[in-house]
C-alpha cells in the first residue's frame, strides 16, 4: 500500500479536516458556481437564497431570472428549470461542504452564512438550513476568459450544473472544451492540503501523489480511518472524473491521460515558487523564493558526518551506530550493501513504469534509491539530523556504487559539501517535484550524516582504495569492548553438561587463534555480541555452539588447519567436526575439556575434570600467558 509523499512545510490545523461531509456530485456544484457568476457578473458578492422553512432554502426570483437568461431558454422551460434549481444540491448540502470543494480545494469562491455572526457548524444537525451568500476570488476571472474565448464552454457548465434540462433541450458537452475546463479546475486545487486519516495522520498535497505515483502504479490516500475533511471532496473529484491528470478513487489512485510526468513537474515548480521562505531578520514570511534563502538552524552532532565502524564480526558495529543515532533524535535510513549493489541501486535511476501515454510504448520514471531519499527528507528537514545507515559497506564496489556521490564526500567546515554535482534530467525532475532546487547542483546539506561499517577481514569483501576511505573518519571496535553487559553469559552444552561463560571462553578461543602458525587477524576473531543477546535465554546452546561457532572457525577462518585446531587430524570437514559432537565421539568434547579450563560454581562437572593445561595433542596453540 503507497501513501502519498507527505507535506514538507508548516500546516496550520484546520477544523475542516474532522467534517465528515462530502463534496458530492462535485460537477453539478461547480458548473452551477460558475453559471451563478457568469449570471450576475460582474457582481462578486451575490446573496443567492431565500428562506423557505427551517428545513428548505431556494433561490432568489433575481438570481433564477438570471440563470435563465444566461442559458436562454423558452417560457415553457423556464419553470422546468426554476423546480431544478430550487431541488439542486446547492441548495441542499451544508455550509461546511461547500466551503470545503469551492474555498479549500478550489479557492473559487467563499460561501457564507447571510448573518455572519452563525457558526460554520451551524447546519450540522436538524436538517436546518440558512440563507447564504457568495463572494468570488480571482480564480474566476481565469474561468471567466476561458468561457469567453470558448463558445462550447457554457454548453458544458449547463450540462454540468443543470443537467436535467442540459439532456431535455439536447445540449452535450464538447469533450475538448469540458477537458481544458477540468485542467483549469485542477491546477487551481494544487494549493490544496489534505489529511490522511491514519493512525499516523499525515498531510500531503496532490503533488504528493504524484510523486508516490513515481514509485508505485498505485497509489491511496485512504487510510484506517474514516475520511474526512478535504480528502473526501478529493475523493468525490476523482470519481466524477473531475481531475485533469488523476482518475480512479482514494483507495485506487492512477495517473490519467498524457503528460502526467510533465505536468507533475510544472506543479513542483509551483509549489518551490509559492512555498513560504522565512526572513531570519525580521521573522517575517514572504512569498518568493527571491526575497531570501532560509536560514536553518546550525545542526551539530558529536560524531563524525562520514563516519565508517570496522571491526570483527560480534564487536556491536551495527549496534552502536544505531544507538548513537537513536542519541541524535536522528532519522535513519538502512542499507546493506552486497555485491550485486550499483549506483542505479544506491542513488536512484529510471525504471519501467507501464505503457506510455499512447499505450504504444515503455513509460519510465525515476525511481529513487536509498541515497537519494535520505537527502530529500534531509533537504526538506534541515533542522532534523537523518543518518545513512550503511551496512557492510566494502561487500559492494563502493567507488562505483557512489559514483558521483563520490565528489560530495568532500566536506567544508559547516559539513555541507565542498563541490556539488550535476544529476540527470530524471532525477532533477523528480527533486523539483519534491521541493528540493537543483538549479545549482547537488551538495549534502550539513544534517545528513553518512555512517557504515565493514569488516575488511570477511569473505567475498572488495578493497576499498585510499582516495575513498581517507574521506571518512574511521574507528575500529576492538575485540573485547563492550564485554562487561555479558559477564553473566554461559554457554550451557547439555549434550556434555558442561556451562562455560561466554566471555572466558571468547577470548581463551581468540587466544587461540593468535596463537597458531597461520596469522590469523584480529578482524577474524570473534566479538562478544557474535551471539545474539536474544539466544542466551535459551535453554542449551549445543547447535548454537556447532552451527555457528565452531562453524565460524572452521569454515571462516580456518578451513585448511581446523583438524590440528581441534586437536584431532582426522576431523578434515566440518561434518565430521559436527557429527563427532553430536555422536559423542569424544574427540571435541576432550577439546573443550583441555582447552578451556573454566569452572562454574554449581556444575555437575568435576574440577579436575575440566583441566589444568591443553591436551598434548594440541601442543599447536600458543599460550599468550
Amino acid at each position: 500500500m503507497t501513501f502519498p509523499s507527505p507535506y514538507d512545510s508548516p500546516v496550520e490545523k484546520d477544523g475542516r479536516w474532522t467534517t465528515s461531509d462530502s463534496f458530492s456530485y462535485p460537477k453539478q456544484k461547480i458548473g452551477l458556481c460558475i453559471l451563478l457568476w457568469l449570471a450576475k457578473r460582474p457582481t462578486s458578492e451575490l446573496a443567492y437564497t431565500v428562506k423557505v422553512s427551517s428545513n428548505e432554502l431556494k433561490f432568489s426570483d433575481d438570481v433564477i431570472v438570471s440563470l435563465q437568461n444566461l442559458i436562454g431558454v423558452d417560457t415553457q422551460q423556464k419553470d422546468r428549470i426554476a423546480d431544478e434549481l430550487n431541488s439542486h444540491v446547492f441548495l441542499k448540502d451544508q455550509i461546511e461542504s461547500l466551503k470545503m470543494g469551492l474555498e479549500y480545494v478550489y479557492r473559487l469562491a467563499q460561501i457564507d452564512f447571510v448573518d455572519h455572526n452563525r457558526p460554520d457548524n451551524a447546519e450540522r444537525t436538524g436538517g436546518l438550513r440558512y440563507d447564504k451568500s457568495i463572494r468570488y476570488s480571482a480564480n474566476i476571472d481565469i474561468i471567466d476568459s476561458f468561457v469567453s474565448a470558448n463558445p462550447g464552454a457554457l454548453d458544458v457548465l449547463h450540462s454540468w450544473g443543470l443537467p436535467d434540462s442540459a439532456s431535455r433541450l439536447g445540449i452535450t458537452a464538447d469533450t475538448e472544451v469540458e477537458f481544458g475546463l477540468v485542467r483549469i479546475l485542477t491546477t487551481m486545487s494544487e494549493s490544496a492540503v489534505f489529511r490522511l486519516q491514519d493512525d499516523d495522520p499525515r498531510y500531503f498535497t496532490q503533488s504528493g501523489i504524484y510523486s508516490a505515483l513515481e514509485e508505485s502504479s498505485t497509489v491511496t490516500f485512504k487510510g484506517n480511518r474514516e475520511m474526512k475533511g478535504p480528502v473526501r471532496v478529493l475523493n468525490s473529484i476523482l470519481r466524477a472524473g473531475m481531475h485533469a491528470h488523476l482518475g480512479g478513487s482514494a483507495d485506487n489512485v492512477v495517473p490519467r491521460g498524457s503528460g502526467f510526468s510533465e505536468y507533475a513537474s510544472r506543479v513542483g515548480v509551483l509549489h518551490e515558487l509559492t512555498r513560504p521562505v522565512f526572513i531570519a531578520e525580521t521573522g517575517r514570511s514572504a512569498a518568493s523564493p527571491h526575497i531570501a534563502t532560509p536560514t536553518p538552524p546550525p545542526v551539530t552532532a558529536p560524531f563524525a558526518r562520514n563516519r565508517i565502524i570496522s571491526g570483527a564480526p560480534g564487536t556491536g558495529k551495527s549496534f552502536r551506530l544505531a544507538n548513537d543515532a537513536r542519541d541524535l533524535g536522528a532519522e535513519v535510513e538502512r542499507v546493506v550493501f552486497h555485491p550485486a549493489t550499483s549506483f542505479a541501486s544506491f542513488f536512484g535511476s529510471l525504471r519501467p513504469a507501464g505503457e506510455g501515454d499512447d499505450n504504444s510504448s515503455l513509460a519510465f520514471r525515476f525511481v529513487p534509491g536509498p541515497f537519494i531519499r535520505s537527502f530529500v527528507r534531509a533537504m526538506l528537514h534541515p533542522s532534523d539530523l537523518h543518518v545513512l545507515l550503511i551496512e557492510e559497506i566494502n561487500r559492494a564496489d563502493a567507488a562505483a556504487a557512489f559514483g558521483d556521490v563520490f565528489q560530495l564526500l568532500d566536506r567544508d567546515a559547516n559539513g555541507v559539501s565542498e563541490y556539488a554535482i550535476n544529476v540527470s534530467a530524471d532525477c532533477a525532475s523528480f527533486l523539483t517535484r519534491n521541493g528540493v532546487p537543483v538549479e545549482e547542483g547537488v551538495r549534502l546539506p550539513p544534517n545528513l550524516l553518512l555512517w557504515a561499517t565493514m569488516n575488511p577481514a570477511d569473505q567475498g569483501v572488495t578493497q576499498l582504495d585510499s582516495a575513498f576511505l581517507r574521506r571518512w573518519e574511521r574507528s575500529f571496535v576492538s575485540i573485547d569492548e563492550g564485554d562487561a553487559v555479558l559477564e553473566d553469559a554461559n554457554l550451557r552444552l547439555a549434550e556434555y553438561d558442561l556451562e562455560i561463560p561466554w566471555n572466558s571462553f571468547r577470548r581463551r578461543l581468540n587466544e587461540m587463534l593468535l596463537g597458531i602458525e597461520r596469522h590469523i587477524p584480529e578482524d577474524r576473531l570473534i566479538g562478544p555480541f557474535f551471539v545474539p543477546t536474544s539466544e542466551w535465554d535459551q535453554d542449551t546452546h549445543d547447535r548454537l555452539f556447532v552451527d555457528k561457532i565452531i562453524h565460524y572457525v572452521s569454515e571462516e577462518v580456518l578451513r585448511h588447519d581446523r583438524g590440528s585446531f581441534f586437536g584431532a587430524s582426522s576431523l578434515k570437514t566440518f561434518s565430521q567436526i559436527r557429527d563427532d559432537y553430536f555422536s559423542h565421539g569424544n574427540r571435541i568434547a576432550d577439546w573443550l575439556r583441555s582447552s578451556f579450563p573454566f569452572k562454574l560454581p554449581g556444575s555437575s562437572v568435576a574440577e579436575d575434570g575440566i583441566g589444568d593445561r591443553m591436551d598434548a595433542e594440541s601442543s599447536i596453540h600458543a599460550d599468550p600467558q
